[in-house]
C-alpha cells in the first residue's frame, strides 16, 4: 500500500472509530434526545480535523499542504459565492416546493406566531407585517451570521474532509472519483445519527436505509460544489464558509410550512423536490472540476500556518 492510500485509509478509520464510537454512547443515553445534544454535536463536527491531524502525526506528513491559506485577493468572488449562494440554492428548492404543493404554504405564519407566543405569552398579538419583520430578521442573520457563528465546527469537518480527505483521494484517483468518493464516505459518517432520527426522523419504510442513502445523496451534492471551491481557491476556507452558511440556513423553509414536514419531499433542501438547487449546483460543479486549474505555490504558502 502506498503512502497516500494508506493515510487515507488511517484517516477514515480514525474518524469511523471515534464517531461512531461517540454515537453509540449517545444512543445509549437516549440518543438526539439527550441534554445537550447541539453541543455533542458541535463537538462531534471537530472529529475530522483533530483525526487529519493524528493521521498526519502517525504517518510523519507534518503540516504541509493543510489548505488553509485563503488566497483572498485572487478569489474574492469564490468567497462571496461561498457566502451567498447556499441561501440561494436553498430557496430555489424552498420556493418549487410551495408552488408544487401551495396548500403547504402557510400565509399567516403560524408557526412563527406560535413560537413568539410562547417567548412572550403576555405580549401583543404581532401583526401579518411584525411577523414579515421577524421573518426577515431570522433570514438575514442565517445569511450574513451563519458562516462567522459557524465557522468553527464547520472548519473542524472541513479541515478533515475537503482539507485532507479528498486531496489524498486527489493523489490516487481521478477528480470525479475523489468527489464522488468523499461525498460517499461523509455521507456514511453521518448513518448513526440518521438511525438515531436525525434529518429525517424515525418510522419511515425501510427506516433507516432511505435515510442513510439520502445523507448520501446530499453529501455527494453538496460536497461537489465545496470540492470546487477548494480546487477553485486553493484553500478550504471557502468550503467552510459554505458548510456554515448551510447549516444556518438549512431549517429556513419550515418557517412557511403548513402542516407536516415531510423531510423526503422539502421544503428542506435534503427532499427531492427541497433539494433541487443543490442537485443543479452539485452537478454543475461535478461536471466542471475538472476544467479548475490549481495554483501549487498557494497551497504551499498555507502550510506555514500554524494550527
Amino acid at each position: 500500500m502506498d503512502i497516500s492510500r494508506k493515510r487515507i485509509a488511517i484517516f477514515v478509520g480514525l474518524t469511523f472509530l471515534f464517531t461512531y464510537g461517540i454515537e453509540f454512547f449517545i444512543w445509549l443515553k437516549g440518543g438526539l434526545s439527550i441534554s445537550n445534544i447541539q453541543l455533542a454535536l458541535m463537538g462531534i463536527m471537530l472529529i475530522p480535523a483533530m483525526c487529519s491531524i493524528l493521521t498526519r502525526k502517525l504517518t510523519n506528513e507534518g503540516r504541509a499542504d493543510m489548505w488553509l491559506n485563503p488566497n483572498l485577493r485572487r478569489n474574492y468572488k469564490a468567497y462571496l459565492a461561498a457566502w451567498f449562494l447556499p441561501i440561494v440554492f436553498i430557496a430555489i428548492g424552498a420556493v418549487l416546493y410551495f408552488l408544487i404543493f401551495p396548500d403547504r404554504y402557510d400565509s399567516e405564519f403560524n408557526l412563527i406566531r406560535n413560537s413568539m407566543a410562547l417567548l412572550d405569552p403576555n405580549g401583543k398579538e404581532l401583526t401579518h407585517t411584525d411577523l414579515i419583520n421577524v421573518i426577515l430578521l431570522q433570514l438575514g442573520s442565517a445569511v450574513l451570521l451563519a458562516p462567522i457563528l459557524n465557522f468553527i465546527p464547520s472548519l473542524g469537518e472541513e479541515l478533515g474532509w475537503r482539507g485532507y480527505l479528498f486531496p489524498k483521494l486527489l493523489q490516487v484517483t481521478s477528480r470525479k472519483m475523489a468527489v464522488i468518493l468523499s461525498g460517499v464516505i461523509w455521507g456514511l459518517w453521518h448513518a448513526p445519527l440518521i438511525a438515531m432520527g436525525y434529518n429525517y426522523g424515525v418510522g419511515y419504510q425501510l427506516f433507516p436505509l432511505p435515510g442513510i442513502l439520502g445523507m448520501i445523496l446530499n453529501c455527494f451534492l453538496l460536497g461537489a460544489f465545496m470540492c470546487y471551491l477548494t480546487l477553485k481557491t486553493s484553500s478550504v476556507l471557502a468550503a467552510t464558509i459554505v458548510h456554515g452558511a448551510y447549516n444556518g440556513a438549512a431549517n429556513s423553509g419550515i418557517l412557511f410550512l403548513n402542516g407536516t414536514l415531510n423531510p423526503f419531499i422539502g421544503p428542506l433542501p435534503i427532499g427531492i423536490i427541497g433539494g433541487i438547487g443543490w442537485l443543479l449546483a452539485g452537478l454543475w460543479s461535478f461536471f466542471k472540476i475538472d476544467s479548475v486549474k490549481l495554483v501549487p505555490e498557494e497551497i504551499e504558502s498555507g502550510s506555514k500556518l500554524a494550527l
